[in-house]
C-alpha cells in the first residue's frame, strides 16, 4: 500500500485532521441510526461524510480509503433512498468498516503499512447494499465542459445588467497536470461565491464533490464592484495557468450573443467533452448529490442559491488551527503575568501607605488598577480559548457502550446530557480512561440480564446514564444505572475477607464508609473476572486519576436501584482562588471551592470522641485536623495547640473536616504549579504557587486530606447530627 502520497506535508495533515473529523463524525452518528426514529436527516449526514471521505482520500491516491468509504457509501445511499432498512446488521457493518477506515488513517499518520485487509468489509457492505459497486456512482473522467443558458438564466443576466451592475465571464484554467484538480475547482467557484452572485458556474459545486470535473472552470456572475477584486483572489491559487474574465454587456444582445463568448473561450481552452464521455445534453438521470460548501447553481426560479451576493454580505467565523503547545506556553506566561500583577498591586499599597500625597504614587496606583484589569482579562481570554466541551469526549462513548453491551448479552439504553459543557483542555484529556472504566464497570457489574431484570420487576432495558453540568466553580460529570447497586455488607465482607481490614474495623464501618471501599485497591466483589473488569485494580486508579486534576469521585447507591459515581472536577487547572492561612509562618493555599466556613476557634469548643478532637457546627459533629501537626515535623505540643485560633470548615460530597490554622491572611487567585521532580510528591499537597512578594505557598489538597481522615475513621458525615 503507498503511504506516501504525491502532496506536501502540509496538505497531508490537513488530509489527516479533516479524515478525524469524519471519521469521529460517522462513529457517532452510524451508532444513532439504532436510536433515531427519523433517520433520514441523520442518513443524509452519515451519507455526506463518507462521501467527502472518500473523495478527498480519492484526491490524494489512498484507494484503499477510497474504495471503502465508497462501499459504505453504496450502502448509505440505499437506506438513504429507503430501498433498505436500517437493522443491527447494516450497523455492524457499517461500524466495521468505520473501524478499518480508522486503522487506515493512522497507518498514513505514521506511515506504517499495517496490512489490512479491508476485501473482507468491501464484500459485506457490498452484499448489504445489493448493488454493482461499479455503477454506484459518477466517475471522474466523464464530465461535460460547458456552461448551459436556459430561459431563466438569460433573464437573470438581463435584469442584473438593467439594474447597472456588472455581469462577467469568468473563465479559469487548471494545469492539467495538477493532482488537485477538483480542490482547485472549489477553490475557484467558492471565493466567486465569497465576493459575487453566482449566476451559473460548470462545474458546480455537487459535480465537484462527485469529482465530475475538467481542468476548465466556468461561470457567469454578478456584482456591484470591480473585477479587480475578485480577479486577484482567482490568481493567488496554484495551478491556474490561464484566467480570463470577460464582462457581458446589453450590446451582446441576447443569450446567442453570451454563448458565443463561452464558446469561443471553449475552443481557444481545448473545451468540449472529454474522451469517452456521455453526451453533454444527456445527465443521465443523475441522482441529486449534498452539496458541501458554498452552493453555485441558481434555484429552480432562476434566482440565486444561498451562497450568491447575499452570502457576500454575511460576515463570516473565521477560525485558525493553534498547536495546543503553544496555548500551554501562552498560558504559563499569562501566570507569570499574574503573580507579578499581585505583586506591582501589593508595591503600589506600601507605596501609598508612606507616600499618600505624591502625585507619581497615585498615578502608580491607576496604572497597577489598568494592568491588573488588562492582565485579568488576556487571561480570561486565553482560558475560553482553552475550553473545550465535554462532548470531545462522549461522543466516543456511545459506540462503546453498544459493543459492550452486545458482548455481554444486555439490552441497555445509553443516554448522554451536558454535551456542551465547557472545560479546560487539559482536564478533558485526563477524564477519558476514568469515564471509560465507569462506564465499563456500570455494562459489567451494575445493569443486570434480562433475565434477572424481569425476575426483580424491572424493564428488560437497563438505562445507563452520563451527564455533566456546571455546579460552584466546578464541573460534575455523573455516571448513573438502574442497576443491581453496591451492597455495603457485601464491600464490608469482601475487605476483610481479603485482609484490607480487620473484622472489628469492618464492623465498625457505616455503609457509606463501607460502599466507600469500592475505591481501595483490590475490593472487586465481581463473581468472575473478565477482560473487561472485575479485577479489583480499576476504582482506586479511577480515583488516583480524578485526584490529580484536583477533582475527587464519590458514589450514591441503592441496593436494587443502581449507582450513580460523580466526579467534580475543576474548571481549569491553571488558576486557583484560594484562602491563604498561615500556621507556625507557613502560608497554605486552601481552594475556595471546598470551603464551607471560616470561624474563630475557641477552646471550648473543641471536644473529644473516641480520642479525636472534633467541633460542633450547624448541628453536625465535625473532624478537627490541625494543619500544624499534618504537615509539620517538629514536636506537636500544647503550645502548638494554642496558636491555632481559626477553624476553615471543607467540604467534599458529604462530609465535612475542620482545618485548624493559626491565622487567615486574604483571598487571592493564585497560579498552580506542580512539585518539581526533585521534590517529588507530598501527600496532602496538591501543588504549589508563588506570590507576589516572592513567598512561596503550598495548596492543600482537600480531597486527600478528607479521604485519609475517613480511612482512619474520623471524617464526618453530613448525615450524624450533633
Amino acid at each position: 500500500m503507498d503511504l506516501s502520497p504525491d502532496i506536501t506535508p502540509e496538505d497531508l495533515e490537513v488530509f489527516l485532521q479533516e479524515a478525524e473529523e469524519q471519521i469521529e463524525l460517522l462513529d457517532e452518528d452510524i451508532v444513532r441510526l439504532e436510536r433515531e426514529e427519523d433517520t433520514a436527516p441523520l442518513l443524509q449526514e452519515i451519507f455526506r461524510a463518507a462521501h467527502t471521505l472518500k473523495g478527498s482520500a480519492g484526491m490524494i491516491g489512498y484507494h484503499q480509503m477510497a474504495s471503502l468509504a465508497h462501499s459504505m457509501e453504496n450502502l448509505l445511499d440505499q437506506l438513504r433512498l429507503g430501498t433498505t432498512e436500517v437493522s443491527t446488521k447494516i450497523v455492524d457493518a457499517l461500524l466495521g468498516g468505520l473501524d478499518l477506515l480508522r486503522v487506515l488513517k493512522d497507518d498514513l499518520t505514521t506511515s506504517q503499512d499495517s496490512q489490512v485487509d479491508i476485501s473482507e468489509s468491501v464484500a459485506i457492505l457490498d452484499s448489504l447494499a445489493e448493488t454493482d459497486r461499479t455503477q454506484a456512482s459518477p466517475q471522474p473522467g466523464t464530465a461535460t465542459v460547458g456552461l448551459r443558458l436556459d430561459t431563466e438564466h438569460e433573464e437573470q443576466v438581463q435584469r442584473r445588467l438593467d439594474s447597472g451592475a456588472h455581469v462577467y465571464l469568468v473563465k479559469a484554467n487548471i494545469n492539467p497536470e495538477s493532482s488537485w484538480v477538483s480542490i482547485r475547482c472549489f477553490q475557484i467557484v467558492d471565493a466567486l461565491s465569497q465576493s459575487t452572485e453566482i449566476i451559473i458556474s460548470s462545474p458546480s459545486m455537487a459535480e465537484i464533490e462527485a469529482e465530475n470535473v475538467t481542468n476548465l472552470v466556468q461561470a457567469i456572475v454578478s456584482t456591484d464592484q470591480d473585477d479587480e477584486i475578485f480577479q486577484q483572489a482567482l490568481a493567488a491559487f496554484e495551478d491556474v495557468d490561464d484566467l480570463e474574465v470577460i464582462e457581458l454587456s446589453l450590446e451582446d444582445g441576447s443569450s446567442e450573443g453570451w454563448l458565443a463568448l463561452i464558446s469561443g473561450s471553449q475552443d481557444e481552452a481545448g473545451g468540449g467533452p472529454l474522451p469517452g464521455s456521455d453526451d453533454p445534453a444527456d445527465d443521465g438521470g443523475e441522482k441529486e448529490l449534498a452539496t458541501v460548501g458554498a452552493t453555485t447553481d441558481q434555484s429552480e426560479a432562476g434566482e440565486p442559491a444561498d451562497g450568491g451576493k447575499q452570502r457576500a454580505g454575511v460576515q463570516q467565523t473565521q477560525t485558525v488551527r493553534v498547536d495546543v503547545e503553544r496555548l500551554d506556553t501562552l498560558m504559563t506566561t499569562i501566570g507569570e503575568l499574574v503573580i507579578d500583577r499581585t505583586r506591582i498591586a501589593q508595591i503600589g499599597r506600601q507605596l501609598q501607605a508612606k507616600y499618600k500625597e505624591d502625585e507619581l504614587v497615585k498615578s502608580l496606583g491607576e496604572t497597577s488598577a489598568h494592568v491588573a484589569k488588562v492582565v485579568d482579562d488576556l487571561q480570561q481570554e486565553i482560558m475560553q480559548v482553552r475550553l473545550m466541551p465535554v462532548a470531545t469526549v462522549f461522543n466516543g462513548f456511545p459506540r462503546m457502550v453498544r459493543d459492550l453491551a452486545q458482548r455481554f448479552g444486555k439490552n441497555v439504553d445509553f443516554v448522554v446530557e451536558g454535551q456542551e459543557t465547557e472545560i479546560d483542555r487539559t482536564v478533558i484529556e485526563r477524564i477519558r480512561d476514568p469515564l471509560v472504566h465507569l462506564l465499563r464497570n456500570s455494562i459489567d457489574h451494575g445493569i443486570e440480564s434480562p433475565e434477572e431484570r424481569a425476575a426483580a420487576g424491572k424493564p428488560e432495558r437497563g438505562t445507563i446514564k452520563l451527564a455533566a453540568f456546571q455546579d460552584q466553580g466546578h464541573i460534575v460529570i455523573t455516571v448513573s444505572d438502574d442497576g443491581k447497586g453496591i451492597d455495603p455488607a457485601i464491600m464490608r465482607a469482601t475487605a476483610i475477607k481479603k485482609g484490607l481490614l480487620s473484622q472489628e474495623v469492618g464492623e465498625r464501618l457505616t455503609d457509606a464508609e463501607a460502599i466507600d471501599l469500592i475505591f481501595a485497591p483490590g475490593t472487586s466483589t465481581a463473581a468472575a473476572t473478565t477482560d473487561v473488569s472485575g479485577r479489583g485494580v480499576g476504582m482506586d486508579i479511577v480515583k488516583t486519576n480524578i485526584e490529580t486534576i484536583n477533582g475527587f469521585v464519590t458514589v450514591d447507591t441503592t441496593v436494587g436501584k443502581g449507582t450513580t459515581f460523580n466526579l467534580r472536577l475543576p474548571l481549569t487547572l491553571a488558576t486557583v482562588q484560594a484562602l491563604l492561612v498561615s500556621m507556625n509562618a507557613t502560608i497554605f493555599a486552601v481552594p475556595v471551592v471546598y470551603v464551607l466556613e471560616v470561624r474563630r476557634l475557641e477552646v471550648v469548643d473543641i471536644e473529644t470522641i473516641e480520642g479525636k478532637e472534633v467541633i460542633r457546627s450547624r448541628g453536625y459533629i465535625i473532624p478537627l485536623l490541625r494543619l500544624e501537626k499534618v504537615f509539620s515535623r517538629e514536636v506537636f505540643n500544647e503550645e502548638s495547640k494554642a496558636r491555632a485560633t481559626y477553624v476553615v470548615v471543607v467540604k467534599l460530597g458529604d462530609r465535612l473536616v475542620g482545618l485548624a490554622v493559626e491565622s487567615l491572611v486574604e483571598m487571592q487567585e493564585i497560579m498552580a504549579k506542580s512539585l518539581s521532580d526533585g521534590i517529588g510528591e507530598i501527600k496532602g499537597i496538591a501543588g504549589a504557587s508563588i506570590l507576589g512578594d516572592g513567598r512561596v505557598v503550598l495548596i492543600v489538597d482537600i480531597p486527600t486530606l478528607i479521604q485519609t481522615t475517613l480511612m482512619k475513621g474520623t471524617a464526618s458525615q453530613v448525615a450524624v447530627s450533633a
